[in-house]
């Protein structure tokens, strides 16, 4: 029977993700009381993959982010061609 998973492993997990993959091993293994080499251990694990479940979450926001500003920086654009049209209409008009 497999041995049941270790819940600071989760919390490990989360701590990394709340400061967005910046913290280091040694700082979650202070908080957590366990081993830094645990902390690698977890964090590798081809099962875990902290970095690339981290990296979906991120690139999802990223996207999401880039969406906006794409957006804002389409609706300048859109406001200054209206702008110039109805200048250029009023001078047609004169």
């Amino acid at each position: 029977m497999a041995r049941a998973r270790y819940p600071n492993r989760d919390k490990a997990f989360e701590i990394y993700k709340e400061h967005n993959g910046t913290i280091t091993n040694r700082a979650i293994a202070e908080i957590l009381d366990v081993p830094e080499k645990t902390i690698g251990s977890w964090k590798s694990k081809s099962k875990d993959n902290w970095n690339e479940k981290l990296n979906g979450v991120l690139r999802k926001k990223r996207l999401e982010e880039n969406v906006a500003h794409l957006l804002a920086i389409f609706m300048r654009k859109a406001t200054e061609v209206t702008r110039t049209l109805l200048l250029r209409n009023e001078t047609l008009m004169q």
